[in-house]
C-alpha cells in the first residue's frame, strides 16, 4: 500500500496557529510570536532531534529588556488543522528548544533584526557521552581516541 503525501504549500501554517514563548532562567517568559518574521524547524536523518532558526524583527529591545543572554528556552506549539469524521479539528505539535546562539544582528534607529538558533534536548543528549571506564597509563590524546572509538 502506498501513501501519497499532499504537496508542500508555503504559508499553509498560519501565524495564528503558532504559540511561540521565550523563557529565561528566572522563570519569566514572553510571547514573541508578534516579532517572529520567519521560523524554520529542521530535522536530520542522522541525529534524533530538531533544530530551529527564528528571524525576529524587534522594536521593543527584547535583547536588553528580557534579556536574551544565551540561557533561554524556546517553547513552540504548532496547531495544524485536519478533518476527522467530517469535522475540522486541530492537532497540536509541541517543541522545546535550548537557544544556542544569536547571529546576524542588524540595528536600525528604532528596531533591530536578529536570528536565534536553538536545538532540541534530544540533540543535546546525543552530544553528551557517558564514560564509565577507567583509563590508566595513557596519554590524554590516547584516552580521547579510546572514548571516541568506543
Amino acid at each position: 500500500m502506498s501513501t501519497t503525501l499532499p504537496p508542500f504549500e508555503q504559508g499553509r501554517l498560519k501565524k495564528e496557529d503558532c504559540i511561540i514563548l521565550l523563557h529565561n532562567s528566572k522563570g519569566d517568559f514572553v510571547d514573541i510570536e508578534s516579532v517572529v518574521a520567519e521560523m524554520a524547524i529542521s530535522n536530520s536523518l542522522y541525529i534524533s532531534g530538531s533544530s530551529v532558526q527564528l528571524l525576529l524583527n524587534d522594536s521593543t529591545n527584547l535583547v536588553k529588556n528580557f534579556p536574551i543572554i544565551g540561557d533561554e528556552l524556546l517553547e513552540v506549539e504548532l496547531r495544524t488543522p485536519t478533518t476527522e469524521g467530517g469535522k475540522k479539528i486541530f492537532k497540536s505539535i509541541k517543541y522545546l528548544f535550548k537557544i544556542t546562539s544569536m547571529e546576524s544582528r542588524n540595528r536600525t534607529f528604532r528596531s533591530e533584526s536578529f536570528v536565534l538558533n536553538g536545538i532540541s534536548f534530544e540533540n543535546i543528549n546525543n552530544l553528551t557521552k557517558s564514560v564509565n571506564k577507567s583509563y590508566v597509563n595513557l596519554r590524554i590524546d590516547q584516552m580521547v581516541k579510546a572514548v571516541y572509538e568506543s
